[in-house]
């Protein structure tokens, strides 16, 4: 028993710390009674001819030796058992022929390309046919109802609200100075433009009759304005609305006609001492040639002559109400109520 005991001693002494299966695999040896160093012995002997196992029953490089394994990481617990598709491979390409590359050559012959003609300029074109082109952009069928058009423009984190003109301009005026002149003289010379006051809510209060909004719709190309009509409303004296127009007219000669469309039945002596008047400060201030100039000037004749004559009826939308039926001067019956466009 005392040998035995030795032997168990020494068998269960341990080894180095590399190897810690080899230690428990020779202490349950020892257990048994058996040396890890000692040959496995059978009860019976291989058959003549037979190979015999290549390696050693037992040891290090044994197939029956079980390594310990080591404790997963935490971050191999995290990571998925899912192995990633590997990459697909990728066939190679073959490669050229170092061989030098042959030159490309025409199949044909064509021989020298003829040349060209230089290209053609719209300014380069006669004066007649620019004519005809400009007509096809500018002119237009009805008459052109001037605005101005509140919008809002962004400057920075603000918005600002801006008065836009309408109708807009053709854009070929903004290319370059010869063409806005050309382009802007058929533009506003061959159209018809009226001035009168929108029903739209939002316009509502820019009325094109007013002087003031009429001063901002002049430009230096209004001079070529050669057409202009003033509507303002008015109601007889059954109370039926209706309206009455200023026609404003530049001939070829430069020469400037005003006339309205008043019926004769109703007095006309202060419609055409303001034209008068109008035409004849016109002249005097320098913007006779322009008719939306002159338009302001006669909306502010008649502003200053209503006022003198008539007070406003809030009641009618600020149209002013004259105080007799007929007047002194014609004898002709009075407007019960008219505009003074503002």
């Amino acid at each position: 028993m005392a040998s035995d005991e030795q032997d168990v001693q020494t068998t269960t002494s341990p080894r180095d710390s590399s190897e810690p299966s080899e230690g428990i695999l020779k202490t349950i040896m020892g257990l048994r009674g058996l040396d890890i160093s000692q040959e496995s012995l059978f009860d019976f002997e291989l058959p003549p001819g037979s190979t015999e196992w290549p390696l050693s029953p037992y040891g290090p490089q044994s197939p029956h030796l079980q390594y310990a394994k080591g404790r997963r990481s935490a971050r191999d617990k995290r990571c998925s058992a899912v192995a990633s598709p590997a990459r697909p491979i990728k066939a190679r390409k073959p490669k050229r022929s170092t061989s030098a590359k042959r030159k490309a050559e025409p199949r044909q012959d064509h021989g020298p390309l003829p040349p060209r003609d230089e290209p053609l300029h719209l300014l380069n074109l006669p004066g007649e046919l620019r004519d005809i082109i400009y007509d096809i952009l500018c002119l237009r069928k009805d008459q052109l109802y001037a605005q101005l058009r509140p919008t809002l423009q962004k400057e920075g984190r603000h918005l600002r609200k801006i008065l836009r003109r309408h109708p807009t301009e053709p854009i070929l005026a903004l290319v370059n100075k010869q063409l806005r002149r050309e382009v802007l003289s058929v533009f506003y010379g061959a159209n018809s433009f009226v001035f009168r006051r929108s029903n739209e809510t939002l316009l509502e209060k820019y009325s094109m009759t007013n002087p003031i909004h009429l001063a901002r719709f002049m430009t230096p190309a209004t001079c070529f304005i050669r057409k202009v009509e003033l509507k303002f409303e008015a109601k007889g004296g059954l109370g039926i609305q209706f309206h009455f127009s200023h026609k404003l007219r530049k001939s070829q000669a430069e020469v400037v006609t005003i006339s309205h469309d008043l019926a004769k039945t109703y007095c006309s002596c202060l419609e055409d001492n303001a034209v008068a008047e109008t035409l004849a400060e016109g002249n005097t201030s320098g913007v006779g040639r322009d008719l939306v100039g002159l338009a302001s000037l006669l909306s502010i004749q008649r502003q200053n002559k209503l006022d003198g004559v008539a007070h406003k009826d809030q009641l009618e939308g600020g149209m002013y109400k004259l105080p007799t039926a007929r007047c002194v001067l014609c004898h002709r019956a009075n407007l019960a109520h008219v505009s003074a466009g503002m």
